[in-house]
């Protein structure tokens, strides 16, 4: 997401408000945040389970 700056023809422009405006998020790049969401929470619940695995391993020993 990039910033940029509001030309004074704009037509919400007014000089009290800010002059700056983000562009919107495209819904691909929604699409993409939340599958490198899901991805990272499998990551975990996988980094979790290795975990649990070793303290298992250990209480054996």
């Amino acid at each position: 997401m990039t910033v940029h700056k509001r030309d004074e023809d704009d037509y919400d422009y007014d000089g009290d408000r800010r002059p700056y405006k983000y562009s919107r998020l495209r819904l691909d790049a929604a699409n993409d945040i939340a599958v490198m969401s899901r991805d990272l929470g499998d990551e975990i619940d996988r980094l979790l389970a290795a975990l649990n695995d070793a303290y298992a391993t250990i209480d054996l020993l």
